[in-house]
């Protein structure tokens, strides 16, 4: 992450040429991509856990669309965390299992609902209708 944002800054304040930087970005990914693939190959090897072509290679889609995105929030939120340790933030976060997940699914659904133009409160009751059905069942 520090790489990323070091070599961004340089490129903004003229110490790099913009050829540069994209080198570095287009390395970063790609060092990334033959990790995934090279531990998956080495898993595969070694264990034989997926019977399908399909698996590994679904497998194999995933390290490799990992690297976009996905491995830098998740580098972003280490360096978060390890601030947070620094400055003495050490206890755990209390999260409420079960009545969150659902409410937080609907709360998702109501809101993409919503967006595509039906109101937000016609949703919600729908969905709390709906999920009465369902446990009476």
């Amino acid at each position: 992450m520090i790489g990323y944002v070091a070599v961004i800054l340089s490129y903004l304040f003229g110490m790099l040429s913009f050829e540069f930087m994209l080198l570095f970005l287009a390395l970063a990914i790609f060092y990334g991509i033959f990790l995934s693939t090279a531990s998956i190959y080495l898993e595969e090897v070694t264990y034989r856990r997926y019977p399908r072509w399909s698996h590994l290679l679904r497998l194999l889609f995933y390290g490799v669309i990992e690297n976009f995105g996905y491995r830098q929030i998740n580098s972003f939120w280490r360096c978060q965390a390890f601030l947070k340790y620094l400055v003495g933030m050490r206890k755990w976060e209390y999260v409420e299992k079960g009545k969150n997940e659902i409410n937080s699914f609907w709360r998702c659904q109501a809101f993409l609902k919503y967006l595509n133009g039906m109101r937000k409160w016609e949703y919600v009751e729908k969905g709390k209708k709906e999920r009465q059905g369902h446990r009476q069942a």
